[in-house]
């Protein structure tokens, strides 16, 4: 294989981390892969896990054994290496006694963790997340992870027979496996990065959080996504009433947890996922229905309290957002409307209580959506002309203003970077019927880290276009060798705390700035803390 660059590269695809979660391992924590003989055929990535298409609102896919990893490392490790290690997995420890003799210079480790709220996405499908290729000019270990997803990864009754948070658990299993293993590959087990948006940056946020995930990572960049997302971890209550929901589709209603779980680990895994959309009013929303949970009764928490009673890890972590994540809601409103402006105008209120998830209990909530409203829309009558107002409110609401809170809460190290760069490539482009855009969308930085021209969506880069990528994907390689993003380009950035410096990411390069929307901070800290249940 070889890079974007030139540089030849190894590719291990399709590695199990884990037992496949079949059968009695359905909704219970993932079982590490047992050693295998003779040889492992990683030339090829398996298979996504269960997922409703929901880009294109197509058939369910994907398959329930899909608990795999892939592995891209530069091609400067002797072939025997690779070729002992996957003939006979218990060789592993001659082999790096071997490389500790060699005294060889191991290289930083990066583990992508996928977005796609929770329900759909995957590490290893390169046509639509893009290839390896970009980081592969950078020296240093790529990894990308599958794990469980919608109610495979997340179904629960918040209790201890079925809990949830496989999803999760999924991903600290191959975490370990990770740092038991990378050094195989070239990769420094003591300088693991990880990385991901939406769902994968929410995840990161829960990753800091959890005492399950305590050693296996030692920074992290968190884009387009917080736990304290609306769309990331469910109310209290809200995840048992759904999963009772899904249990009454699928005939599955019992008298006791116990036999709930039995019936649906005997469901087909296809049909199981496909309830979804029986569960749903409209097509765009709510686009989350199986998602985190605080899981407090399971045998093994991974999120055993609130987020913001918990101990971030002091590790260097890298946050920022698209300047228009909203158009991935906006986008689709144009895309499955109609949307009914006058109705959202009429009911303003009660809908965005439930879109941007607000306390209820709040007292005086109504007076606070209505200062809402007339910071992103005046008093003006709600139409077409507020497209981009409420793709502000979004962008906000669901990824900004969260994102924050989870920047405010960590201790040191911290950094914070807005990406403004709108190319000849959008995903604005796939969420929307047309382009409408006022910023970066949600997911365009995926377009610029790995390799687009994969994705028959897209066309291949404009030399400005090629310029971003190469800068953004050196930026997240610097910090995952040194905890700073700009290190190699010879820009001091200091610590955003108090308001201080940002990095601007747009069409004239990487710019320190100071104070990112610190009015829009101001309006919604005001009513601190009305935003969630978990703040």
């Amino acid at each position: 294989m070889v890079s974007r660059g030139g540089k030849n590269f190894i590719g291990f695809q399709g590695i199990p981390y884990a037992q496949p979660p079949v059968g009695h391992l359905r909704f219970a924590d993932p079982v590490p892969i047992d050693p295998w003989m003779g040889v492992w055929d990683a030339t090829y990535p398996r298979n996504p896990c269960v997922q409703w298409n929901y880009l294109e609102n197509g058939p369910t896919e994907g398959s329930e054994d899909c608990l795999h990893l892939s592995v891209f490392t530069p091609a400067s490790l002797k072939k025997s290496i690779y070729t002992k290690l996957f003939k006979n997995w218990k060789k592993i420890k001659y082999i790096k006694d071997k490389l500790a003799l060699k005294n060889k210079k191991l290289l930083p480790v990066m583990v992508y963790i996928h977005g796609g709220f929770f329900e759909f996405g995957s590490g290893e499908n390169a046509r639509e997340l893009g290839g390896p290729e970009y980081f592969m000019d950078e020296s240093v270990v790529l990894v990308k992870i599958n794990y469980r997803l919608g109610p495979l990864g997340f179904l629960s009754f918040e209790e201890k027979e079925l809990s949830g948070n496989y999803g999760l658990k999924d991903q600290v299993l191959a975490l370990k496996w990770v740092k038991n293993n990378i050094i195989y590959f070239g990769g420094d087990p003591r300088n693991i990065t990880i990385f991901g948006e939406n769902a994968g940056a929410a995840s990161i946020h829960f990753h800091l959080l959890s005492p399950c995930s305590q050693g296996l990572f030692h920074k992290a960049i968190v884009s387009s996504g917080s736990g304290y997302s609306p769309w990331a971890l469910a109310k209290n209550g809200k995840a048992r009433s759904i999963a009772l929901k899904t249990a009454h589709l699928v005939g599955c209603l019992r008298n006791t947890t116990r036999e709930m779980v039995g019936c649906l680990r005997s469901i087909d895994a296809q049909y199981l996922v496909d309830q979804r959309r029986a569960l749903i009013t409209n097509y765009v929303d709510p686009v989350c229905l199986y998602i985190p949970v605080i899981d407090h009764n399971a045998n093994r928490p991974f999120l055993p309290d609130y987020p913001s009673k918990l101990q971030p890890a002091n590790v260097p972590v890298l946050f920022g957002i698209n300047s228009a994540d909203g158009l991935v809601k906006t986008g689709f409103y144009t895309k499955y409307g109609p949307f009914d402006w006058t109705s959202i105008d009429y009911h303003f209120t009660h809908y965005f209580k439930e879109i941007l998830l607000l306390n209820p209990d709040i007292i005086g909530i109504e007076e606070e959506i209505a200062e809402i409203r007339q910071f992103y829309f005046g008093f003006d009558v709600l139409g077409e002309q507020s497209y981009f107002n409420l793709t502000n409110l979004f962008t906000d609401g669901w990824f900004f203003i969260p994102m924050i809170q989870t920047f405010k809460n960590h201790p040191n190290s911290v950094y914070l970077y807005n990406l403004d760069y709108v190319g000849d490539n959008s995903f604005a482009d796939v969420y929307a019927s047309t382009r409408v855009v006022n910023g970066a969308c949600h997911n365009d930085d995926t377009i610029y880290l790995f390799n687009s021209t994969t994705n028959p969506r897209f066309s291949p880069f404009s030399p400005k276009d090629e310029h971003f990528s190469k800068t953004l994907v050196k930026a997240w390689a610097d910090f995952a060798r040194f905890g700073d993003p700009v290190r190699s380009q010879g820009i001091t950035l200091g610590d955003w705390n108090n308001g201080g410096d940002y990095l601007e990411m747009g069409p004239m390069g990487f710019l320190v700035k100071k104070s990112l929307h610190q009015e829009v901070i101001r309006f919604w800290f005001r009513f601190n803390p009305m935003l969630t249940h978990y703040i």
